[in-house]
């Protein structure tokens, strides 16, 4: 007697797509971009200063 492990059932879960290996690669870059980003951001907001000092050095300039 011959006794199958996976038995044919008439609906069988079709095999799973071949996943891209492009797609990781793409979705790390795409997370370094805007890590990138954001601390060029961060450093460009440091090197003028956060806007309550320039709010402060604004107010602090006596006007002509």
């Amino acid at each position: 007697m011959k006794l199958n492990a996976h038995p044919s059932l008439p609906h069988q879960r079709q095999a799973a797509p071949q996943r891209r290996w492009w797609l990781g690669w793409l979705q790390l870059l795409c997370a370094w971009l805007l890590c990138m980003l954001l601390c060029a951001n961060v450093a460009l907001a440091l090197a003028e200063g956060l806007p309550q000092d320039q709010g402060r050095a604004a107010a602090s300039k006596p006007s002509a």
